[in-house]
């Protein structure tokens, strides 16, 4: 039982075959990566939670994405300043890849992309 009182996010491998526990910047990037696959308003039981990027899409001014994305990463508390951040949107596709430097309170640099699509539901 005293492995339940280890700090660290439960994620999987690569291959997705094992649960392993995520701490330092692998848990950060782990907790980035789910919140940036959250759209504004799709989770159930929090629908503040997420940011509005599919909508962004949509919108010729990209400012207030990329605001919204550094808000999104400067709200963990990890997270001491960003270095770099890139997005690539594609209208057609409904895809963002949302590439990133952070810099961790404790010092070490994060590097990490993600790609983002939509959830694609069926029925109502």
């Amino acid at each position: 039982m005293g492995c339940f009182s280890i700090r660290g996010d439960a994620v999987l491998s690569d291959d997705g075959r094992t649960l392993l526990l995520a701490t330092g910047p692998e848990r950060l990037v782990s907790r980035l990566r789910v919140g940036l696959h959250t759209i504004l308003g799709s989770y159930k039981y929090n629908l503040d939670k997420g940011l509005p990027w599919f909508a962004l899409l949509d919108k010729p001014n990209q400012a207030l994405l990329r605001r919204s994305l550094r808000d999104f990463f400067l709200s963990h508390s990890e997270v001491a300043s960003i270095i770099s951040l890139e997005f690539i949107g594609d209208r057609v596709a409904r895809t963002l890849n949302v590439t990133y430097q952070l810099r961790m309170a404790d010092g070490r640099v994060v590097i990490a992309t993600s790609a983002i699509t939509p959830l694609v539901t069926t029925g109502t």
